[in-house]
């Protein structure tokens, strides 16, 4: 290929990448006002409930001279040295865009940031941008990712339920009553429900007995935490489904918060979100398609830095008294049936 094709392959795929951005975030693309090694700035109105006007510069390259085929990702090479150092360290956050020119209207995209590695550069096949991505960069580009700490939280009493009462049956009665209470707001989600489905993970069997203890006693945290987050600590993909006329992704978002308890130390909190988003299968043709999310508690748990737990042993008096840990916990295994875990 000469030069000619490769500046001709090069103004397609900035043109393909920059439609494909405007029609899935809703966005303005517009052009470098000078040759600063970026081919443009992007602006949208963020998924968060805020709505807060958010920018990035863009990157596009176009081709298999700037990427291969690596398994089930792409190996991003022959980017000048210079330029990704200067991306790096940008002011403004700088996502890399790769058009496939083998596939209709498919742009893959990766922020880059201080940590990205240009001889290590990959990018997964499952990132390429739809309407879901605009979920992706409000999370990345929020404000809201500032860490607070647990002296801004109230102070919490763990869970105990009556002497009268198992640990299982009490909880649930309570995770009942949080349950009435509607939806949370998350800053950066908007409403997240609280079900039976957060329910069966926290208490399944394949947990175990320790684990779903610590995180029943958790459940006065649990509303405050939903609406309080500190960062979000993990993302995993669980990925799309298509029908004739919707595609629906799905995935799994980890959140962090620092809770103050009364009687023992702060804790790190780590609970789990099932986000889903659905989107029309020809959103490109459609400028106005209407993108839904929805947002529902998976499970929530104490994140240890030592491995141990400070919930995980009750005080002799009370374990000598109590229904449940008189005989050990291991003793209400039986009553603890609800399937499924992330843990």
């Amino acid at each position: 290929m000469d030069v000619v094709d490769n500046q001709e392959l090069g103004e397609k795929g900035e043109k393909i990448a920059c439609n494909v951005l405007q029609q899935a975030l809703s966005a303005h693309v517009l052009p470098p006002r000078r040759d600063v090694g970026l081919d443009g700035f992007v602006e949208f109105i963020s998924a968060a409930p805020g709505r807060a006007r958010l920018h990035f510069a863009i990157q596009i390259k176009t081709g298999f001279s700037y990427a291969n085929d690596d398994g089930k990702r792409w190996r991003v090479r022959n980017l000048d040295r210079e330029h990704f150092d200067r991306w790096r360290h940008s002011d403004i956050p700088v996502v890399f865009l790769w058009v496939n020119p083998d596939e209709k209207d498919r742009v893959y995209w990766h922020p880059i940031s201080l940590d990205t590695d240009r001889d290590h550069f990959y990018i997964s096949k499952n990132r390429f941008i739809t309407p879901a991505a605009r979920f992706d960069l409000a999370m990345r580009l929020e404000p809201w990712q500032t860490r607070s700490d647990a002296s801004e939280s109230d102070l919490y009493e763990l869970y105990v339920p009556p002497l009268s009462s198992g640990m299982r049956s009490a909880a649930k009665e309570y995770y009942r009553g949080l349950m009435r209470k509607g939806p949370v707001t998350h800053p950066l989600l908007g409403g997240v429900s609280i079900s039976w489905h957060a329910w069966r993970h926290i208490t399944s069997q394949r947990r175990e007995c320790r684990q779903i203890f610590e995180s029943l006693r958790l459940l006065p945290i649990l509303r405050w935490a939903l609406a309080h987050p500190a960062r979000c600590s993990g993302l995993r993909r669980l990925g799309r489904n298509e029908t004739d006329k919707l595609v629906r992704e799905k995935r799994l978002l980890v959140f962090r918060s620092y809770v103050s308890l009364s009687r023992r130390a702060d804790a790190t909190i780590e609970y789990v979100v099932r986000e889903t988003i659905e989107y029309p299968v020809d959103w490109l043709g459609v400028p106005t398609a209407r993108t839904a999310r929805t947002a529902m508690l998976e499970s929530i748990y104490e994140r240890k830095e030592d491995g141990r737990s400070p919930i995980s042993s009750p005080p002799a008096a009370v374990a000598a008294t109590h229904p449940v840990l008189r005989t050990g916990f291991a003793g209400a295994k039986k009553r603890l049936q609800p399937r499924g875990s992330i843990r």
